[in-house]
């Protein structure tokens, strides 16, 4: 995962100071036609990383996750990668 990062930075003249979100997405069963992808999102020594499983297409997910990460809402109104708190720490 670092060489990838590195190679991204180097590649897109991005600071250490700038954030990177990784995704990973495993297509599911193409002939189920009601998309309901499962997403993990984590940090892993310090990196964004999102998990999307049961993607009925692989191009669908990922506009979907990404226009979720830019217009929508994570826990307490902020998007995803502001938040630092483990989903266990928030109380209902």
């Amino acid at each position: 995962m670092e060489e990838r990062e590195n190679r991204v930075r180097a590649r897109h003249r991005l600071g250490p100071d700038v954030p990177l979100v990784f995704v990973e997405s495993t297509l599911g069963d193409a002939s189920n036609f009601f998309q309901r992808p499962l997403v993990h999102v984590g940090q892993e020594d310090g990196r964004f990383i999102i998990l999307i499983t049961r993607c009925v297409s692989v191009a669908h997910v990922l506009a979907a996750a990404a226009h979720r990460a830019l217009f929508g809402h994570g826990a307490a109104g902020n998007p995803f990668w502001l938040v630092r708190r483990k989903p266990g720490d928030c109380q209902s």
